[in-house]
């Protein structure tokens, strides 16, 4: 089932930035100025989802919703009316901030030129468009020498519908006689090599991974350990069921201090075979968290295929 979502309200602001003055004044000659200055479009991914998960708190609370507990908001999308100049340019980094999942701090500049000129005994006050809101910087191309208009600021609403952030709490191990037991929201492994966890397993059922989901922060796991043991556990997460070898379990570690949750898992194979399978690129997919070895101390096949389960990591805020 798909987390339920919520629309609420953020506000921006656009506004004028002042960027240069001249005092003519006391000069009967004309000045011209060549003025540089910058585009400027930046955004923040952390703290934008950061500012979007207090706020939802706080509007979820006026509107009646009951948050759930300790759950983080993540936005799904973000956009200001049509209506607003430059809301194009806006809600297109509005869109990129939202779907990007690295905490990334991108900032892009142009530099323009423009000439002006102030007359006798006058002054001359310039002014640059910008516009601000969670995480969000633009400095637009817009200039003016209007200084009522450069007083000027517009409290702009920005339409966001957000959803609890969804982290990985526990794994279930699903066991069964054949392949097609396999389910379909099991642990994929990214060499593409079969997602039993018990892949030439020594006598093992096959075993494969599902994940549990949770909202909240507290409740989610930061990593996953392997324990191999020689007596078996109460309970059905011994992942080498089946084998009269050594019992295997993935515990997961919960540590409320640490705001990297793990938010995607994965299997990884690896073996000293060349060619097989691919090289480990598992940091160039995100993937920053590992446990240790899952096959160790089994031979398979007359070689040592490695098995690791992989995380990438999700923010809680």
């Amino acid at each position: 089932m798909l987390p339920k979502q919520y629309p609420i309200k953020v506000e921006g602001r656009i506004y004028w930035d002042l960027v240069f003055f001249y005092n003519n004044k006391g000069n009967s000659g004309t000045i011209t100025h060549e003025i540089e200055t910058e585009i400027i479009k930046s955004y923040n991914v952390k703290t934008f989802r950061e500012d979007i998960s207090k706020v939802t708190r706080n509007e979820l609370e006026k509107i009646g919703v009951e948050a759930e507990a300790s759950a983080s908001y993540g936005p799904v999308s973000a956009k200001i009316a049509a209506s607003y100049e430059n809301s194009k340019e806006i809600n297109d980094l509005f869109e990129t901030t939202t779907r990007t999942e690295k905490e990334t701090d991108t900032v892009t500049k142009t530099t323009i030129r423009k000439k002006f000129e102030v007359g006798p005994e006058s002054q001359l006050s310039l002014y640059q468009k910008c516009f601000s809101s969670p995480g969000i910087q633009v400095k637009f191309e817009t200039l003016t020498t209007d200084v009522e208009l450069g007083k000027e600021v517009i409290k702009v609403p920005i339409d966001v519908v957000v959803q609890p952030i969804e982290y990985i709490q526990d794994i279930q191990v699903i066991f069964g006689s054949s392949v097609t037991d396999a389910p379909d929201d099991r642990v994929r492994d990214i060499t593409k090599n079969s997602d039993d966890v018990n892949w030439f397993g020594d006598g093992a059922y096959y075993a494969w991974l599902v994940p549990v989901y949770t909202s909240d922060p507290d409740k989610a796991a930061t990593a996953f350990n392997v324990a191999i043991e020689g007596t078996p556990r109460e309970g059905n997460r011994d992942l080498a069921k089946g084998s009269p070898r050594a019992h295997r379990y993935l515990d997961p570690e919960h540590d409320t201090r640490n705001p990297q949750k793990i938010g995607e898992l994965a299997l990884y194979r690896c073996t000293n075979i060349p060619g097989f399978p691919v090289p480990d690129q598992t940091k160039s997919l995100g993937y920053e968290g590992s446990t240790k070895n899952i096959n160790e101390g089994r031979q398979i096949m007359m070689f040592d295929l490695e098995l690791f389960l992989i995380w990438k990591p999700k923010r809680a805020f």
